[in-house]
Order: structure tokens, then C-alpha cells, then sequence
């Protein structure tokens, strides 16, 4: 009589279904890091284009304080606290907080602490760029005819 030995050829389906939860695991890990890096890339061009509109912003904010400085403009007056759009930029407004900058004798200068707010899908992010000193420089043409008058 001989003996015969089966050998298994395979796997079984316990096995099969471990594999594929080690594989599913790790698959869900590397979808996570996918969505993660797309919303750092996402954040990472928003601070980018936040960069690059206080530029504008610093000059359009400059450019009021000189005509309120100079007694042009009467809006300019009420310019801290207040929301303004970005010059050229839909989605950014700016807010601006002045204060007068302490012992400056011509009293034109201002610290200007900026605020610039970012709309994504309903969503509103703020990213304060701290206190920036502002001169503004003098019209010499209204200085000259100021000082005319004066005579």
C-alpha cells in the first residue's frame, strides 16, 4: 500500500484577506498624505499671493495717508479699522490699523499694522504682516503754495 501526501498549492482565503487589509491600510495612508500636501501647496500659494499684494497694498495705503496728511481727502481720514479691497485682486482685502509713531516731529509718520484677508470658497483666512512704519512724503507743490499763502 503506498501513502500518498498532498501538498497544498496556494493560499488560503484567510490569508489572501490579511494581504489585503496590510494593503489597504497602507493605501489609505498614502491618500492621506496626497490630500495633505494638497492643502499645504494650497496655503502655500495663498501666503505667496499675500506676499506679493502688500506691495500694492503698502503703496495704496501710503498714497491715502499722504492725501489725508495733506488735507486732500476727507475720506482717508477714517482709514484705520476699515476693510478695503486689493488693488487689482478680487478675492484679498486689506485692514489697516494706524497709529502715530511716537517723537516724530513732523507728525507725518505712522505705524501701520496690516492685515491682509483672504477669501477661498467661503472661507475667510487673516494674515496680520505686522507693523509697518509709514512716511508719507510731502507734496512740495502744496507745500509751496501753503507757505505762499502764509506770507
Amino acid at each position: 500500500m503506498s501513502v500518498r501526501v498532498v501538498t497544498q498549492a496556494g493560499f488560503t482565503l484567510v490569508e489572501v484577506l490579511a494581504a489585503m487589509m496590510v494593503l489597504l491600510v497602507g493605501m489609505v495612508g498614502v491618500f492621506a498624505l496626497f490630500a495633505s500636501s494638497l492643502d499645504l501647496q494650497k496655503e502655500a500659494t495663498e501666503r505667496m499671493d499675500v506676499a506679493l499684494n502688500l506691495s500694492a497694498v503698502m503703496s495704496q495705503v501710503q498714497g491715502d495717508l499722504a492725501e489725508r496728511v495733506d488735507g486732500k481727502s476727507k475720506t482717508a481720514a477714517s482709514l484705520s479699522g476699515q476693510t478695503f479691497p486689493v488693488p487689482g485682486n478680487d478675492g484679498y482685502s486689506y485692514r489697516v490699523t494706524l497709529e502715530p509713531i511716537p517723537d516724530d516731529l513732523s507728525g507725518r509718520g505712522f505705524f501701520c499694522r496690516v492685515e491682509i484677508i483672504a477669501r477661498y470658497r467661503g472661507e475667510e483666512r487673516v494674515y496680520d504682516m505686522g507693523y509697518r512704519p509709514i512716511v508719507p512724503e510731502a507734496d512740495n507743490d502744496a507745500r509751496i503754495r501753503r507757505l505762499l499763502r502764509e506770507r
